[in-house]
């Protein structure tokens, strides 16, 4: 199934611009394809995310509702180092989340680059 679906997003997508009309047969992508493209600002920021966004997915399994629930409050614990790292990717972290509303808290007895969810409310479920 998926080859068919990754054919269908490359002719709406990328077939025109790219003169390639399969993705079959469209080269890989090489080092000049992310020219313009900087570097990530922390160097770490990319785990920092991922870490975030396991505590928050862990959180809705425990609590048996749907990854794509909406949280309306989250409290995110940290250590004050992954909190400053955070800065850089939490927007995108929380959306992804689907949260509307969070709280940061500083806990120094969490290891680096480590999150805790102090509390959560959930949405209610959709009809």
């Amino acid at each position: 199934f998926l080859p068919y679906v990754t054919e269908e997003v490359w002719s709406w997508a990328f077939a025109e611009e790219s003169g390639e009309p399969s993705i079959h047969r469209a080269p890989w992508p090489g080092p000049r394809d992310f020219d313009g493209i900087s570097e990530p600002e922390g160097p770490r920021s990319f785990d920092v995310a991922v870490s975030a966004l396991a505590a928050i997915n862990k959180c809705k399994a425990d609590a048996e509702v749907s990854m794509g629930r909406e949280i309306r409050n989250l409290t995110l614990a940290a250590n004050g180092a992954t909190l400053e790292r955070a800065k850089l990717v939490l927007d995108d972290v929380l959306a992804a989340a689907r949260c509307q509303s969070h709280r940061l808290e500083e806990r120094d007895d969490l290891e680096d680059e480590a999150f805790e969810i102090e509390d959560a409310e959930f949405a209610p479920k959709p009809e």
